[in-house]
């Protein structure tokens, strides 16, 4: 393997290669377990794209669905066919002088994939960018007053619909955030919205590069396109930050340490605590209580590739007031969540899936709140490779605690 500082992971179809893509003054990417491939056409991306060697450290790699790479370094992307070493597209230059990339550090997410119950595709694919700095910003000597980027970008690379111009044609479609970011965490909620936490709003990331951190999150509907400011922290959480979603719908919050060593007397002192953030259906008492769960009848703890299954989800007393009469197939979700490796405002491999509901139920006449649902499992692994995913259950649009499950 050639030494690589800074490189991103992405899981492979069959669930036990990871393909190792970039890295500090390394262009190419390989293969653990080890094999032998000609890296030219990455290489091309990497070593070429806007900037030089800083901005496209950690660049963002994302699994499609036809089971080839979205990689993106800096402002440009590419689509990559790995196992014939062909870049396949390369899509437009991301609008804007704002680099996304190390030491940049916007963060990136695939949108949660919709599965069809009929044919079993997907519906869109779209790349979803935020925050970053000026492609300078880490060299300027005014660096802690650059303002960080508050522009994010989405780019659908493929759509099933026929008469979607992106279908042909993707290109970039370019928002505004509330408050701009750089070194944020992108974490996907169980109800499909996206949570943008952590980070700064001047500088970039490393060694006492960045001020005026974001205290606030901000949660995005991917739906209205609306981003909406929730209730600020008190701590800082800056350099090497992370965010991790809970089986319980919580997001663990975690780090900051801006120096090179510990330093609890600056500023910004090294934190090593923890926090939780309640996103809006746990925060809201009315909601928190009529949560939906899953029964004793749990979920079969395997899943395989394109089987239907069955599970028994229970609504609570109080959930009356939520309830249609009686309760159809578009009142439930289930949602496949994994969890993915987190640093330095990437989160490697991190998807989610909205299963199709079949058909749902009640569960028995004596028991009123239960609800059998059956749905399928993912029909390949270019959805989701091999491996342990939370299955959350979700009552018009209220989350439930997940159980884990593994796909095989």
């Amino acid at each position: 393997m050639e030494g690589r500082w800074y490189a991103t992971n992405q899981l492979l179809p069959d669930g036990v290669t990871s393909i190792v893509v970039g890295g500090h003054r390394v262009s190419t990417y390989e293969y653990v377990p080890k094999q032998d491939l000609t890296t030219w056409q990455l290489r091309l991306l990497l070593a070429e794209t806007h900037g030089d060697d800083e901005n496209r450290l950690y660049p963002f790699v994302h699994l499609l669905p036809d089971g080839n790479l979205f990689v993106f370094a800096n402002r440009d992307s590419i689509l990559l066919d790995y196992e014939t070493n062909t870049v396949l597209r390369t899509f437009p230059t991301m609008p804007g002088f704002v680099a996304r990339n190390y030491p940049a550090s916007g963060s990136s997410v695939l949108l949660p994939l919709e599965i069809s119950s009929d044919s079993g595709t997907t519906s869109a694919v779209t790349i979803f960018i935020c925050g970053g700095a000026r492609p300078d910003a880490h060299q300027a000597p005014n660096l802690l007053e650059i303002p960080a980027s508050d522009s994010c970008g989405s780019l659908t690379v493929r759509s099933t619909r026929s008469d979607a111009v992106d279908a042909e044609e993707p290109q970039w479609v370019m928002l505004v955030m509330p408050i701009r970011r750089v070194m944020g965490d992108m974490v996907l909620l169980p109800d499909g919205q996206v949570l943008i936490i952590n980070g700064a709003m001047n500088g970039t990331a490393g060694w006492e590069d960045a001020t005026a951190p974001c205290l606030e999150p901000v949660i995005f509907n991917p739906v209205t396109a609306a981003f909406e400011i929730q209730a600020a922290t008190t701590r800082p959480r800056m350099y090497h930050s992370t965010a991790n979603l809970l089986p319980d719908g919580r997001i663990l919050v975690a780090g900051s340490n801006t120096h090179v060593r510990y330093n609890f007397k600056a500023e910004f002192p090294t934190d090593l605590s923890l926090e939780v953030f309640l996103p809006h259906y746990l925060a809201n008492e009315e909601f928190a209580a009529s949560r939906p769960k899953f029964s004793r009848t749990q979920p079969p703890t395997t899943l395989n590739y394109g089987t239907n299954f069955r599970a028994n989800i229970y609504l609570p007393d109080d959930q009356e007031a939520f309830r249609p009469s009686p309760p159809s197939n578009s009142s439930f979700e289930l949602r496949l969540c994994n969890a993915p490796y987190t640093t330095h405002s990437v989160s490697m491999g991190q998807r989610q899936l909205r299963l199709p509901i079949l058909q749902s139920w009640q569960a028995r006449a004596d028991r009123n709140n239960v609800f059998t649902v059956e749905s399928m499992a993912p029909p390949t692994a270019n959805l989701a490779p091999p491996g342990y995913y939370m299955l959350f259950p979700l009552y018009q649009s209220i989350p439930g605690a997940a159980t884990w499950v593994q796909l095989s």
